[in-house]
């Protein structure tokens, strides 16, 4: 009689997600227990031959077999450490996955950073990116993309002076109630225009002694013909720094109102 030949099978490695799996393929001539498996681990399948008076394994034996095979801990991405520009609203860092749970400080509204705290919620099952199962910390920041201080003007009553003309004088405010004004001097230009065509401009300094001052102001005086009627600008034309202390030449212009100056 002729003997057939039983191909061993063998065992896989699979990673771990959520289902049964099949560590071992049945196939024929043989039948296999204990070979399907859920969680991360390493089993032992048994195969036994269907007809062992007729047939034999390929190694030319009957006996049953053990075959092990593993189910890998599935591994999960650390979350990320972000950055968020600042909207004045609440900014919630990262939501939580199926996988991991987040707790800390995971949300903000004002500019700085953050720390929230990762946990695996099955360390049976499954591992971070790195092999480990542990807590992980994760700092996250909220910044503003650059540090453009808020700019606006006013006007005081006008002087006239000895030749009949007036002098405006027009005052320039710098302000920061986030996180301060960087020190620094910044340059500044009052307008009055147009007025026939022609715009009266003057350019100050307004000097910020110590980081973190809220605002910052200076008085320009510019002359104005009288009967006049002009309006009242301020522009802010100075190299400012972004959160990583790059300069960004910015541009900001605003409008104090109108102005009617006496004949």
């Amino acid at each position: 009689m002729e003997i057939n030949n039983i191909r061993i099978p063998t065992g896989k490695a699979l990673t771990y997600n959520g289902s049964l799996q099949k560590g071992v393929d049945e196939g024929e001539g043989y039948t296999l227990t204990s070979h399907q498996a859920i969680n991360a681990g390493t089993y032992t399948a048994i195969a036994t031959l269907t007809d062992p008076e007729n047939t034999t394994w390929m190694d030319g034996t009957v006996e049953p077999k053990k075959i092990t095979y593993k189910i890998n801990k599935l591994s999960v991405d650390i979350p990320r450490s972000n950055t968020y520009y600042y909207t004045g609203s609440t900014i919630n860092y990262l939501r939580a996955s199926s996988y991991y749970t987040l707790s800390g400080q995971t949300s903000g509204i004002s500019i700085g950073t953050y720390t929230a705290k990762a946990n695996l919620i099955d360390t049976n099952n499954t591992q971070w990116s790195d092999g480990t199962i542990t807590e992980k910390s994760i700092s996250w920041s909220i910044i503003r993309d650059t540090i453009l201080p808020g700019l606006s003007c006013s006007y005081s009553t006008p002087n006239k002076n000895s030749n009949g003309s007036y002098s405006v004088p027009v005052t320039i405010t710098l302000s920061d109630y986030e996180s301060g004004l960087k020190a620094g001097t910044y340059s500044v230009r009052a307008i009055l225009g147009p007025q026939a065509g022609a715009t009266v401009t003057s350019l100050g300094n307004i000097t910020v002694n110590s980081n973190g001052t809220t605002s910052a102001s200076c008085t320009i005086y510019l002359t104005a013909q009288a009967g006049g009627i002009y309006t009242v600008q301020a522009q802010l034309n100075s190299s400012v720094y972004d959160v990583a202390g790059n300069v960004n030449n910015s541009t900001s212009l605003v409008t104090g109102g109108k102005i009617t100056i006496p004949k």
